[in-house]
């Protein structure tokens, strides 16, 4: 039973190193060269034969065997202590050298990230000192990647022999993580985002330090624009919402100074050339005209004043007001004028150009209170989308005639600066100016469909600039119009207008001049006073804006009833609020509030005699 045992055990040993060895057989040829295969197979041949001689025991193999089994069962165990170690050496030197090729892979995929970046980049040293730098800081700097190495960082970003003002490097230093610092760097010509991030040991030392620059000019541009156009558009709301309140304003204001300048010119009339209380009527007039161009200078600002546009040279306008603004500016102040020879139209309301530079000559004179020079220049310029867009300025692209307004004053800061065109904003002190002046240039200019701006510092004086389209059109030549004196007649007149005070004096004025009167004080009333007397009535004079019916609608009703009846159409509203009623179209006869005897007389003639 014992050599049984020993029978089995030795065939169980001869099955475990046969499955050892044919697993070591199967090992990867990256782990294991070939020789070493065939030399464990052939000794695995071996081991199994005698192994298996062993067993059988029987005949002259066993017989021949049972010599060399002694050095088998030596050789075996020594052979399989060498194949393990041959292994394992062979595995750590394969593991080796995939670690270092997986190294050099790294290594070079960095190295490609860092010179790809398009952000200049420098790898630094604990003292500022560049170890190494990318393809995008040679190209930024223009030096050489050999002259960059060894260089300090605030040498070659700043040009200076320490460390700049709140230096990202610096601050990183002390509170040990990334710093990242908004710099503009004048070497480079641009404004850089600064990071400093340290690069630690396992054990937490600094060893490098990856100072990386990104340029935010454009974006910083943007953000400029950004915030210009958001500041535009806070300026036109104000002005939107101040000009809504000055045109109800205007409406009630221009009802009851038409209600004065009729009193007072019916006072005037009645008057002797000798008596004594003539003056006080004029004077009450010549008041009642300022109130009105205040009025109009509300409404100017808000650019809802009516314009009558038409081709002028711009030149011509500068020229004729020439005089003027000579007795506004004063003796202490020298006025120069430098025109250009080209001989641009625009379409512009004279009147209205006009009272822009009176507003910024009087502007000029307070800002050199101690005397100095005024220059007025024009020239023809080109306004691209590009120009267009880098300043902000909301007009279309082409030829603009420009005007400059340049005096040596005491200049600005740019707080006020920009806020100049504020309505009621004013650098004067309490009593002396109302904050309208240069609101009311703006609002003309935006009307004209033009831009303008305003440059300035403390000490350098202002310069205005005002930008006008020019336009492709012949000038008519006009004589000098010779107005006639008012006259009256014998013709009936239907007067449709709401405002009690405005409806009596025009009745008291058209009443002593001979017309007939019929009063309607709204537009339905206006339609029933029309159907009631059609054969007698020769003239219609319509409020715009009436309850129940406005002028628009009941014109358009009367119309029906007699095709070729004539209108004057008068309002106290505002450009805008009239044109939503569709009342200004080509060929209406229109007079704006406050509208003055005279005014009156003479457009009734002008129609009624057409």
């Amino acid at each position: 039973m014992y050599e049984n045992i020993i029978v089995g055990l030795d065939l169980i040993a001869t099955i475990a190193f046969g499955v050892a060895l044919l697993f070591a057989v199967r090992i990867p040829r990256s782990i294991m060269d070939q020789p070493s295969k065939t030399f464990l197979a052939l000794c695995l041949g071996i081991y199994v034969f005698v192994g298996l001689s062993n067993i059988l025991e029987h005949g002259q193999i066993t017989d021949c065997l049972d010599h060399y089994e002694d050095y088998v069962e030596i050789f075996f165990p020594l052979f399989f202590l060498f194949f393990i170690y041959s292994v394992i050496t062979k595995q750590e030197l394969n593991s080796r050298k995939l670690a270092e090729k997986a190294a050099r892979h790294a290594l070079k995929d960095w190295e490609d990230i860092f010179q790809a970046s398009g952000n200049p980049t420098l790898i630094l040293d604990a003292e500022h000192d560049v170890i190494s730098a990318n393809r995008a800081t040679v190209g930024a700097t223009g030096k050489s990647k050999e002259a960059l190495v060894g260089m300090k960082c605030y040498e070659i970003m700043h040009g200076t022999d320490q460390p700049p003002e709140g230096c990202p490097m610096e601050k990183m230093l002390i509170s040990g993580h990334c710093e990242t610092v908004e710099m503009e760097v004048e070497a480079l010509g641009s404004v850089f985002l600064v990071s400093c991030t340290p690069m630690l040991d396992d054990e937490g030392n600094l060893q490098k330090v990856i100072h990386i620059a990104t340029d935010i000019t454009e974006s910083k541009q943007v953000e400029e624009e950004k915030k210009t156009l958001e500041d535009q558009l806070r300026q036109a709301q104000k002005m939107e919402a101040v000009g809504r309140l000055a045109g109800g304003i205007a409406h009630d204001f221009n009802n009851i100074l038409t209600a004065i300048i009729g009193y007072s010119n019916m006072l005037q009339m009645k008057m002797a050339e000798d008596d004594p209380l003539l003056t006080d009527v004029e004077q009450i007039l010549s008041s009642s005209q300022k109130a009105a161009r205040l009025t109009q200078s509300l409404l100017a600002f808000s650019r809802q004043q009516i314009i009558h546009p038409k081709p002028v040279r711009l030149n011509e306008i500068v020229v004729s007001v020439e005089k003027l603004l000579l007795r506004l500016i004063g003796e202490h102040i020298e006025l120069k004028t430098n025109l250009t020879d080209k001989n641009f139209t625009i379409m512009a309301d004279s009147g209205q150009i006009e009272q822009v530079m009176m507003n910024l000559a009087t502007n000029a004179r307070d800002a050199m209170s101690e005397g100095g020079m005024l220059t007025i220049s024009t020239e023809l310029v080109e306004l691209d989308k590009q120009f267009i867009k880098t300043h902000a300025y909301d007009v279309k692209p082409g030829m603009y005639s420009l005007i400059c307004f340049t005096d040596t004053g005491e200049g600005m800061d740019e707080d006020t600066r920009k806020r100049i065109f504020e309505p009621f904003f004013t650098t004067k002190e309490l009593g002396r100016g109302t904050g309208l002046g240069l609101a009311i240039i703006y609002g003309i200019v935006k009307q004209h469909n033009g831009f303008v701006d305003v440059y300035s510092k403390p000490g350098e004086g202002t310069t205005f600039k005002i930008y006008l389209p020019i336009i492709k059109s012949a000038i008519a030549e006009t004589k000098a119009e010779i107005i006639p004196p008012p006259r009256g007649g014998t013709e009936t007149v239907l007067v449709a207008e709401d405002d009690e005070v405005v409806r009596t004096i025009t009745k008291a004025i058209l009443d002593r001049f001979g017309y007939k009167v019929i009063e309607a004080v709204d537009g339905e009333d206006a339609v029933i006073r029309f159907k009631e007397n059609k054969d007698k009535i020769d003239l219609v004079i319509l409020d715009v804006i009436m309850p129940k019916k406005n002028g628009k609608m009941a014109y358009d009703d009367i119309k029906k009833l007699w095709p070729e009846i004539k209108a004057i159409f008068t309002s106290g509203y505002t450009k805008d609020f009239v044109d939503k009623k569709g009342i200004l179209e080509e060929g209406i006869n229109f007079i704006p509030k406050p509208i003055s005897a005279n005014e009156l007389l003479r457009k009734m003639r002008e129609v009624l005699d057409k």
